[in-house]
């Protein structure tokens, strides 16, 4: 059961200009207790009652609540509301962006934190939807279809799993898996950073790939919309948060180059004017209001053996990716 509701600005203040990306000034603040009446199950800001075993999947690694907190901190989590200071953001609906949509056809293309949006796009448009294809396609009333691919790095054949086959990721060679994928798109959303600091620790490369992606999209993409999702950041010692924080953690212990993939997303749209046909129309969704939110993460997971580890950069569903989706309804939309 998922209904319909959503995040706004404060009365009379103008609509959010998504590129001047005037929503960032604001604060998290928590909403009063909401529950479903039937079964009691937290509503939240957005409206759902995330249904951890049917919309769990092996990508992910979020969803049981047997297998990490976030089945113990999800009521709280779908609590907390972003209130932009300066600016009124459109409220969630499923059945306008299903509509807006149409029948076109929406991909993603990233690595396990895109797939994490993804997932919590399907619980958002839960009441959209009439058909899913396993974990990673569904399609919607008006014919929208939906789909997730996995791409660690955008570009190269390999990951850092397999050594030996990195020496494609600088080669402008876009993943066959995504590329022929990429003419069949009217919209492509997609992030890559998180997983350089093990083939390029200095981000060295990220440069060269960002313009073969753009060439590769010049001569395959045939739609209207690039969306670039920011990178968001992970908190360490995230089980230690119960609440969003005020400002940004310090960076100084950065083993995993998580700042290094914020500080690389500018190049996608310094590149974008000069690289993109002009009748694409790019948008940056910039997801760093998230970046506040370390009560958001997993933090503790148990394996099947036993074995218990942190996870400091996904999130729990619901929780902070339901607001990538906030704010990319506002962009495709607005």
């Amino acid at each position: 059961m998922y209904l319909q509701g959503g995040p706004f600005g404060p009365a009379g203040l103008p609509r959010c200009n998504m590129q001047h990306q005037q929503y960032m000034t604001g604060e998290w603040e928590m909403i009063p207790r909401q529950c479903w009446p039937a079964d009691n199950l937290e509503l939240g800001e957005f409206g759902y009652a995330y249904d951890f075993e049917r919309n769990c999947n092996d990508q992910v690694h979020l969803c049981k609540p047997g297998a990490s907190m976030c089945g113990l901190k999800a009521p709280v989590l779908a609590r907390w509301r972003w209130q932009s200071a300066l600016c009124s953001l459109l409220t969630f609906s499923a059945e306008l962006f299903s509509a807006k949509i149409g029948n076109r056809f929406v991909v993603f293309v990233g690595d396990s934190l895109m797939v994490e949006q993804f997932e919590s796009l399907k619980a958002l448009m839960e009441s959209q939807i009439t058909r899913k294809q396993d974990w990673d396609f569904f399609e919607t009333v008006h014919g929208g279809r939906f789909q997730v691919t996995g791409a660690w790095h955008l570009v190269g054949h390999g990951n850092e799993s397999n050594p030996s086959h990195m020496s494609h990721i600088f080669s402008p060679m876009i993943v066959p898996g995504w590329r022929s994928t990429l003419s069949k798109a009217d919209i492509l959303v997609m992030n890559t950073g998180h997983h350089w600091h093990r083939v390029d620790p200095q981000f060295e490369s990220y440069h060269t790939m960002v313009e073969n992606v753009m060439l590769a999209i010049s001569l395959d993409f045939h739609g209207s919309d690039i969306v670039f999702r920011t990178s968001t950041w992970g908190h360490h010692d995230c089980a230690t948060f119960s609440t969003p924080v005020k400002d940004v953690p310090n960076a100084d212990h950065d083993p995993y180059s998580w700042l290094r993939a914020i500080y690389a997303d500018s190049i996608w749209s310094d590149m974008a004017p000069a690289h993109l046909p002009s009748n694409i129309n790019f948008h940056v969704v910039n997801t760093s209001l998230t970046m506040l939110r370390p009560d958001g993460h997993v933090g503790v997971m148990v394996g099947s053996s036993g074995k218990a580890w942190e996870d400091c950069l996904h999130n729990c569903l619901p929780g902070p990716a339901d607001y990538w989706n906030w704010l990319l309804y506002n962009a495709l939309v607005s």
